[in-house]
């Protein structure tokens, strides 16, 4: 009786087991391909790691095969406040400071280092060994032709592009040019009534015309046709220039105060930057305001108007004395004593300029005495040497340094002043070039008496001539010169007031590397994402 159960329970759970079986078997399956897949997305992932690695490292040497090419140099020894000196060939030693991606502690003596070659700013500690290859594969002779010699029109492609790269600053500069012939009312040598005049004669015989007012815009074309034309435009124009220049320079100091408080060099600030800017108002700040203030006021006898030169002379020459007051209401007392204590106050200033830092420098650091050895008599003491400061430069480095800054200073505010003079000299000899091409060219064909078409056959030749002559010298020749002469004053007399030129290359405007970094922030998120 006990057996037939049993049977009949073999036979019920056959196919139960049989179902089991084959859901065991197939899940089996499914564990090993999860098995293939992680281990294949894990092999993928390996590689698109790597990938990712070979495109950073390509990115990084595609930055640095940007840059400029550094230099070599050997550590002398490590300085605090991340500088250090260093061995440069053939320039000698110098001191540099260290990038802050550079590791001080890698910085050590007899380590062989790269420098930027525009700043000479150590970016990089180079290894110890000399790799033999690259030793002799160094260059010994210069080679006797250059692609230059052999490039066929590559000197001329490369004249049209330096010419297509500057269209936007030749566009400018026409654009100034034009503005300027409004202001002075001179077009090619010619002076046009656009606005009418605003000086009327009483008879065509007066020889003083009476002025009605101010005029519209610009100058008067009566100006251009007086017989003191050529007095006063160039007294206008000169002192035209005086007033640019003196307000770039005021400017340019103002464009170094930004900079010391950027870098917060307050110590320059107060020894050097305040003294120059009294030095520049009490003098220039007054040259400009008499000539405006000169400007301003009606002068009916010109033999008693004061002259600026002669003026300025005088403040330091012969303090208190006055020949023509410029201000007739208040007298040349008050001119005297105003000008005596703007002498002062400048002379204060170049003082100051020259003493501040060395004081603040010698009280920084004060001169070291030790005691001699025991076999010395008691309290007998030796004076030790002092010791350069962390910039590599002594007390006496400094007080040298600074009273030569003082005098290229004082020197350069009076010689930068008359170098912006170049602006009248070359409107000068502009107008005075169109005037003699037109009147050697065009005015002769005027007047001439022959019939009228022939006249007007000879002024089309003539205005062909006139022209290729304008377009050849003013426009091509004078209008580089003037370019040339602007540039001069932007480099020296501007920049020389706040640039030191230790900074990094100039980098034009360029799309591609924005992209590029806009790409790399894309694929990096993707990743992050992932």
């Amino acid at each position: 009786m006990s057996t037939i159960p049993e049977a009949v329970t073999a036979t019920e759970s056959a196919p139960g087991h049989s179902v089991n079986a084959y859901l065991r078997h197939k899940l089996y399956r499914l564990e090993c391909e999860r098995d293939s897949m992680q281990t294949r997305v894990a092999r993928l992932e390996a590689k698109r790691n790597v990938l990712n690695q070979q495109v950073r490292q390509l990115w990084e040497e595609s930055i640095l095969l940007q840059e400029s090419s550094c230099s070599l140099a050997d550590v002398i020894k490590p300085l605090g406040d991340r500088k250090a000196l260093v061995k440069v060939h053939p320039d000698g030693r110098m001191i540099v400071e260290v990038d802050r991606k550079v590791d001080m502690a890698e910085v050590v003596a007899n380590a062989r280092v790269a420098l930027r070659s525009d700043s000479y700013k150590l970016v990089r500690v180079l290894p110890s060994q000399v790799d033999p290859l690259v030793a002799l594969m160094k260059v010994e002779k210069v080679p006797d032709s250059t692609y230059d010699v052999i490039g066929g029109l590559d000197k001329q492609i490369r004249m049209i592009a330096i010419l297509f790269s500057g269209r936007y600053l030749i566009l400018v500069m026409s654009v100034m040019a034009i503005l300027t012939g409004f202001i002075y009312n001179d077009y090619f040598g010619l002076a046009f009534p656009l606005f009418g005049t605003s000086i009327s004669y009483a008879s065509p015989d007066d020889q003083f015309g009476i002025s009605e007012g101010v005029y519209a815009f610009g100058m008067d074309p009566n100006w251009h046709w007086a017989n003191n034309s050529m007095t006063f435009i160039n007294s206008y124009k000169m002192k035209m220039s005086v007033l640019l220049g003196v307000s770039q320079m005021i400017w340019g100091l103002f464009l170094r105060l930004v900079n010391l408080l950027h870098f917060k060099k307050y110590l320059e600030l107060f020894g050097s930057w305040i003294g120059e800017v009294i030095f520049m108002f009490g003098i220039f700040g007054y040259l400009c305001f008499s000539i405006v203030y000169k400007w301003l006021h009606h002068w009916p006898n010109p033999d008693v108007a004061p002259s600026l030169t002669n003026m300025m002379i005088q403040m330091f020459l012969t303090p208190g004395y006055i020949d023509f007051p410029l201000f007739r209401a208040s007298g040349p007392a008050f001119q005297a004593s105003l000008q005596g204590v703007l002498a002062a106050v400048s002379i204060g200033a170049v003082v100051w300029m020259g003493c501040v830092i060395p004081i603040a420098a010698c009280t920084r650091k004060p001169t070291h005495y030790e005691t001699l050895p025991d076999h010395t008599p008691e309290g007998e003491t030796k004076h030790v040497e002092e010791e350069d400061d962390e910039d590599g430069h002594s007390l006496g480095d400094i007080i040298i340094h600074q009273g030569i800054h003082v005098i290229e200073y004082c020197l350069e505010c009076v010689s930068h002043t008359a170098s912006y003079l170049r602006l009248w000299a070359l409107s000068l000899a502009h107008s005075q070039l169109s005037e003699v091409f037109f009147e050697q060219l065009m005015d002769i064909g005027l007047h001439m008496n022959v019939p009228t078409a022939l006249r007007a056959v000879i002024l089309c030749g003539l205005f062909c001539a006139w022209l290729g002559f304008s377009a050849a010298v003013l426009l091509a020749i004078e209008n580089l010169s003037a370019f040339l002469h602007c540039l001069r004053l932007h480099w020296v007399e501007w920049q020389s007031k706040f640039l030191e030129a230790d900074g990094y290359e100039f980098a034009p405007l360029a799309f591609e590397p924005v992209t590029s970094l806009i790409d790399s922030a894309i694929v990096a998120r993707k990743e992050s994402a992932d």
